[in-house]
């Protein structure tokens, strides 16, 4: 009000200003008793009609901005309102739908120049404004949730706070949730139990902390699979690949492949100590071609068999080369299957135990971190271990904080396994119940950069039909680059999802790509020109106009956003501007403390939550 007060004393005469501000004053501390949006909206337009058109603007607008200098505060029993009277929504925040006719009165507005806040926090409340009606519930169909999210937004912009509203709605619907979150933020764990909690689910609640191995649940990194190369493929997934580093991934591959496959031949299970210890080991593939071997002979009682067996090891142990061509005798003979596994191991055993060793030794650096001291006791733990499997069928709600700020190559590596194990239980699940599984499945990625790769692209594009809806946060479009695969496995994470929320971007690239989705629209300028003669008296006057096309929302726009504040393209076509609502977080005996401030909430919260439950 303080700019359109300072307008109005210059330009009219001191009484009618004064006269028209108390005006101003009048409606707004008036809006201010009234608590429901629709009541204030109203005494506002009484006051318009009171002044002259100019005015009216002025009070509008002071209208449009009441209520915008602190976020609202809502707690579970107010996101449970909101479900039981809105089933099959989302809540995303509150704003309004954002139309030509703003971006029209944006792009004026920025000619004339934002106002900041002024020490006050970040961007300008100027770009929510716009509407006098910017309160208005947002929600998007649970439906479209599962066309994915992906969320940008820079340091501090809130990304993590929409995370809370998020995850707290999913876990209140009674879905399986799942949450990667590669800082391990302390307040949005707590805030996932306290939404647990409210809906008697804490007894659903999966922890996986690398920080906290011992307070951990075990988790089974491996996971769900089927064969030996599955196994091989996730953990050389892991792996450089770029220049000459590619064979060499593909050397660690195999050796890990051989280790899996010799493990199982001997009876043994593929864990993670016991694949180390047999990469790079051809003794352990020798071993495993004589045990099945002998299997197959006790079973077959075949004198035949037994003699030439008995032969070919008369004087010392059978060489690689004499069992592959007794083995082919048991093929040729009837008494074996032709079996591509100890193929495998055939080949391998053959080559020199140096060499071996050699083009192997690609795969020990990252099995090492995998089986370090610190992490024994969440993923080498003999019994207790859970997996993706069990939580999606009992409809847990698991977080994984993986403590990248902490050790960030053992972070990514364990959330990229995580991953591909996740994509592979999405593809299960996709095959035994064809997507109708009795709950969905929620997945958030934050700090999604850190954990970019070939799964997460997976997960995106197949998971859809296993009723999984993937929500992912970043900073910047040059995080997924330089991180994950380079820009085309980034552009794939992109068009992989259909709703995309952006905060404040301070990055140029990252504002371009968000906007350039969006459709244009049309912008009407006219012009006035007076021309004159000296001399003759002769005075012309002309006037033109002109349609130019202009972006909807303006990249530059994006770096004025306040803190909380979001424009999203929606999947189902629309375009909107909103605003967090902050998760308070609740103790068990009912206290509860409000992000950021860390007090009950005043008069003022309570307010906006009788308005919010009214609306």
């Amino acid at each position: 009000m303080g700019v359109f007060s300072d307008q109005i004393f210059k330009r009219e005469r001191p009484l009618r200003a004064c006269a028209a501000i108390l005006a101003l004053q009048c409606a707004t501390a008036a809006a201010a008793v009234c608590s429901v949006q629709g009541k204030a909206l109203w005494m506002a337009l009484l006051a318009s009609l009171l002044v002259p058109a100019p005015y009216a603007k002025a009070a509008l607008w002071a209208m449009a901005r009441r209520g915008l200098s602190k976020p609202e505060i809502l707690g579970q029993e107010d996101l449970r309102a909101f479900i039981s009277r809105n089933p099959g929504q989302c809540l995303i925040g509150r704003g309004f739908e954002f139309t030509p006719d703003h971006a029209r009165r944006l792009s004026d507005l920025m000619g004339s120049g934002l106002k900041g806040q002024q020490g006050r926090g970040h961007g300008s409340r100027d770009i929510h404004a716009l509407s006098a009606r910017n309160k208005a519930p947002l929600a998007v169909p649970i439906a479209d949730l599962r066309a994915h999210t992906l969320i940008f937004g820079t340091t501090g912009a809130g990304k993590t706070r929409l995370f809370d509203l998020l995850i707290s709605q999913a876990v209140l619907r009674g879905e399986c949730v799942i949450v990667l979150d590669p800082k391990g933020d302390r307040d949005l764990k707590e805030r996932i139990s306290a939404a647990a909690l409210s809906c008697g689910r804490e007894g659903e609640l999966f922890s996986v902390d690398l920080a906290d191995p011992e307070g951990s649940c075990g988790w089974d990194l491996l996971g769900s699979w089927t064969r030996p190369s599955e196994i091989g493929d996730r953990l050389s997934s892991l792996l450089p690949s770029s220049g000459g580093a590619s064979s060499f991934k593909s050397y660690a591959n195999t050796a890990i492949t051989v280790a899996v496959t010799a493990l199982l031949m001997s009876g043994k299970k593929p864990e993670l100590p016991a694949i180390r210890n047999a990469v790079g080991d051809l003794s352990v593939a020798q071993d495993a071609i004589r045990k099945k071997i002998e299997d197959l002979l006790s079973d077959l009682k075949a004198p035949d068999a037994d003699a030439y067996y008995a032969r070919i090891g008369e004087k010392k142990a059978p060489s690689s080369q004499a069992l592959r061509q007794f083995f082919s005798y048991l093929v040729d003979q009837g008494y074996a299957k032709a079996d591509p596994d100890m193929e495998l191991l055939f080949t391998v055993s053959g080559l020199d135990r140096g060499y071996y060793q050699k083009i192997s030794a690609g795969a020990l650096p990252l099995l090492n971190t995998l089986c370090q001291k610190a992490f024994r006791p969440l993923f080498c733990r003999k019994k207790g271990r859970v997996g993706f499997g069990k939580v999606i069928r009992q409809g847990g709600i698991l977080t994984a904080s993986l403590r990248s700020l902490i050790d960030s190559s053992s972070g990514g590596s364990v959330g990229k396994l995580m991953l591909a194990d996740l994509a592979s239980a999405a593809g299960y699940s996709y095959a035994i119940n064809g997507g109708g599984g009795r709950r969905g499945v929620s997945v958030f990625i934050d700090e999604a950069s850190e954990l970019a790769c070939e799964s997460m692209v997976q997960l995106l594009n197949k998971s859809r039909g296993a009723g999984f809806s993937v929500t992912a946060a970043t900073q910047t479009l040059a995080d997924l680059e330089s991180r994950g695969g380079g820009r085309a496995q980034a552009m794939q994470i992109i068009g992989n999802c259909n709703t995309l929320i952006s905060m404040r971007i301070t990055d140029a690239e990252t504002a371009q790509a968000v906007t350039s989705s969006l459709a244009s629209t049309l912008k009407f300028q006219r012009s006035l020109s007076v021309g004159a003669a000296p001399g003759n008296g002769y005075e012309g006057v002309s006037k033109g106009a002109s349609i130019s096309q202009m972006p909807l929302f303006p990249p530059s726009a994006l770096t004025a956003l306040p803190d909380f504040e979001y424009v999203a393209r929606l999947a189902d076509g629309r375009f909107v501007k909103g605003r967090i609502p902050l998760i308070k977080i609740q103790s068990t005996k009912g206290a509860g403390k409000e992000h950021p401030r860390k007090t009950s909430p005043d008069s003022s919260a309570n307010g906006r939550r009788r308005a919010w439950q009214a609306s």
